[in-house]
């Protein structure tokens, strides 16, 4: 998918509505089903590098993405970043003991809020809008069929 523009906010309305685009054609346990019962669907766990943090999903993403923005390039050091779109009630973040995660929040556009760990500073998720989380891919490899990104998202100039 090829975007070109400067917006964040922008941006994050055109990766929801691919999100919603191949949330349509996604398997039928994706976290995309809210019909799908939790317990029946895998759930998957990662941590953050210092592991202060963990992140429990339900399910398959709605989409996974490659994203080349420049607000996701430079806060990664990384020409593009892998992420994968969830709805929020598939997603729980904590401190792996049943206590919430110690999070430091950081809004790039009115869209587009970034949570990382408060001790490692590693990225967590991003809350897009009210509608989608998206989660870095790094922490779950290896990574199942539904999980590989399917599309790239392109913003203006390199």
């Amino acid at each position: 998918m090829a975007v070109n523009c400067s917006d964040a906010a922008t941006i994050a309305r055109q990766v929801v509505r691919a999100a919603q685009g191949f949330e349509a054609q996604a398997p039928e346990d994706t976290a995309g089903r809210p019909e799908a019962s939790a317990e029946e669907l895998p759930l998957r766990r990662t941590t953050c590098f210092c592991k202060a943090v963990v992140t429990q999903v339900r399910g398959d993403p709605a989409a996974a993405s490659f994203c080349h923005c420049s607000v996701c390039r430079s806060l990664s050091g990384a020409p593009f970043v892998a992420s994968a779109i969830f709805l929020p009630e598939r997603v729980q973040i904590g401190d792996g003991e049943g206590g919430s995660a110690d999070l430091v929040e950081l809004q790039t556009s009115k869209q587009v809020t970034r949570l990382r760990c408060k001790r490692c500073f590693a990225p967590v998720c991003a809350k897009l809008g009210r509608r989608f989380l998206a989660l870095p891919l790094t922490g779950f490899a290896p990574l199942p069929a539904g999980w590989k990104p399917t599309h790239h998202l392109r913003f203006g100039k390199f």
